[in-house]
């Protein structure tokens, strides 16, 4: 019964670990994007025009 016990508070800590993991990125590319550090992928490439 212990190591089954352990198993799952340690399967258990990996979810919330992962929740968390998931929550930081998701901040992280909220507040990129709010202050322009994102490439919206659907538009041109600001240097397309440029004729070398």
């Amino acid at each position: 019964m212990g190591s089954h016990y352990i198993g799952a508070i340690a399967i258990e800590l990996l979810a919330i670990e992962a929740r968390v993991v998931i929550a930081s990125v998701e901040t992280f590319l909220k507040y990129a994007e709010a202050i322009g550090l994102t490439v919206d992928v659907h538009s041109p490439h600001p240097h397309d025009e440029c004729a070398f």
